[in-house]
């Protein structure tokens, strides 16, 4: 029982030692490497050191001299800009923010060394506070850069001296908006690099790629952005030659958030102003409804100046669309009050001029599509009850009747609350009787004339009745007939404001056909 008990324990021994040597040896190995490590790069720091030491100790570098071996040469920098985003266009301040990675690029003739000198090292990179900085500004910037020269970005430097300072800045720049095709406007931006004390002797600043680095442009949602070119120009100030780089930026705005919470909703106030002339003045809310659409736009208005500089060089489409509507339905409330004015004429207004019916009717009234319907035929009836109760009027109060069973009678007494229909006659023998009659205004018959005051006193109650309707008749027709004409007039306004509106909306709409740049899309190219 023992033999297999030492067996396990000889292999468990083996095992163990086996462990071990294979623990030691890659211990062994880490060790090694790291030793090699560390003597790598304590060479390489000191290469670094020693190249430090060098260009900064013993050659005495100074950054406050210009780079160069001649003093009559310049520093030839190159100014390289990539945009990578339209942070704001402030239009009432006309201001411009935008995030750019700055490149500045020039050789320095004191940092040049020899890589195998210095362990192979051919590039270090230092604080930009240790070397010569070219004094580049922008000429039109508002706010100071957002990374200083001495900031926290280093400076890479290569063997042969070529310095390279990427830097990324925003510019809060200024920039001339124009307003006059608001919101489908395009505008030009400008950048103006230059030295500020340095002249052209001394520094040349240029542009080699000739136009900004859109290749990481950010999409702005407000605005389009378009070409990109650069100039490199040469500029005499005050006797002395300076250069500059001068870069434009086109823009071009996105007019669809304008569209949808201005120009549609003022279009659709406008139209609501042909609607007054459509409504029927029975109703009393013609005017009303003109005040209305006139407070609406006026709002809208004071919207629209809120987002533009208050300037007098020019004014935007859209505030002249604005003022000409304002202006439309202020005619528009004018027109509802003469309308009104004649539609409900006064009780003994003069019915219109011949002329103006027939103006009217015969030729505004078919362009708007209105017909005539008048009652022409029920208001001519009274004046011919009149005319042929007169053509059949007997002598005044002269009448021959016969009273009941043929008798001759001497009075006619009309009850008035009968209204003629029950009629009281007296015969000679002082009897009263009443009959059902209907007073006849024809000829006496021969040989009995009688006279019948309260007769006659009933046909001038009925002539005076008749006269009166044909007064109040003739004013019906006189008021229907105005009413007729403003119903035209109505129609006719109706329509005009409706296409002028139609029209000055088409035409504001039809300038965002007309953006005069080419748009960069999504990856920055043109």
């Amino acid at each position: 029982m023992k033999k297999p008990f030492c067996y396990c324990t000889t292999v468990s021994r083996a095992m163990n030692f086996s462990s071990v040597l294979f623990t030691c040896c890659y211990l062994h190995l880490v060790v090694l490497a790291m030793v090699s490590l560390g003597v790598q790069d304590s060479e390489a720091s000191k290469g670094a050191k020693d190249l430090m030491r060098v260009l900064f100790e013993e050659r005495e570098y100074n950054p406050a001299i210009r780079p160069v071996l001649n003093n009559s040469e310049p520093v030839n920098v190159d100014v390289d800009l990539a945009i990578q985003q339209i942070i704001n266009v402030d239009v009432k301040q006309e201001q411009i923010t935008v995030l750019y990675w700055q490149r500045l690029h020039w050789f320095d003739n004191y940092l040049v060394w020899d890589p195998k000198d210095y362990e192979g090292l051919d590039k270090i990179t230092i604080m930009p506070k240790h070397i010569w900085l070219p004094d580049i500004v922008v000429y039109n910037n508002v706010i100071q850069v957002k990374v200083e020269k001495d900031g926290v970005i280093p400076v890479s430097i290569n063997a042969s001296g070529y310095v390279k300072w990427d830097t990324p800045v925003i510019y809060v720049t200024t920039c001339t908006i124009h307003i006059k095709h608001f919101p489908y406007d395009a505008q030009v931006c400008t950048l103006k690099f230059g030295s500020w004390i340095n002249t052209a002797n001394e520094i040349t600043i240029q542009n080699n790629r000739g136009h900004l680095d859109t290749a990481y442009f950010t999409i702005n949602g407000e605005w389009m952005l378009g070409e990109t070119p650069s100039v490199n120009n040469r500029v005499v100030y005050s006797d002395a030659a300076y250069t500059d780089v001068f870069i434009e930026m086109h823009l071009a705005r996105r007019p669809l958030f304008y569209e949808k919470n201005l120009v549609t909703p003022t279009a659709m106030i406008s139209l609501l102003a042909s609607l007054t002339f459509m409504l029927p003045p029975e109703s009393g809310e013609k005017i009303g409804l003109a005040i209305t659409v006139f407070l609406a736009l006026c709002v809208n208005l004071i919207l629209v100046s809120e987002m533009m500089p208050a300037t007098s060089l020019e004014t935007p489409i859209i505030g002249q669309y604005y003022l000409m509507a304002i202006s439309m339905v202020a005619v528009s409330l004018v027109m509802t009050v003469v309308v009104l004015n004649f539609h409900n004429p006064h009780p003994n207004a003069l019915p219109p001029p011949r002329w103006i019916l027939k103006l009217f009717s015969k030729y505004l009234a078919p362009l708007v599509f209105l017909s005539r319907v008048t009652k022409e035929d029920g208001l001519q009836q009274p004046k011919k009850a009149k005319a042929h109760l007169k053509n059949r009027r007997p002598s005044p109060r002269t009448h021959k009747t016969g009273g009941a069973g043929g008798e001759n009678v001497d009075y006619i007494t009309v009850d008035k609350e009968d209204h003629g229909h029950l009629s009281t006659f007296q015969d000679k023998n002082g009897q009263n009787s009443q009959v059902e009659m209907k007073v006849s205004c024809s000829e006496p018959r021969e040989g009995h004339v009688d006279t019948h005051p309260a007769l006659g006193a009933l046909d001038d109650k009925i002539s005076e009745l008749i006269e009166r309707l044909v007064g109040e008749d003739g004013d019906a027709q006189a008021a229907q007939e105005w009413q007729y004409v403003t119903r035209i007039i109505d129609r006719l306004l109706a329509v005009t404001f409706f296409s002028v509106t139609i029209f000055l909306t088409a035409y504001l709409i039809g300038k965002a056909k007309n953006v005069p740049i080419n748009v960069t899309d999504e990856t920055g190219n043109h």
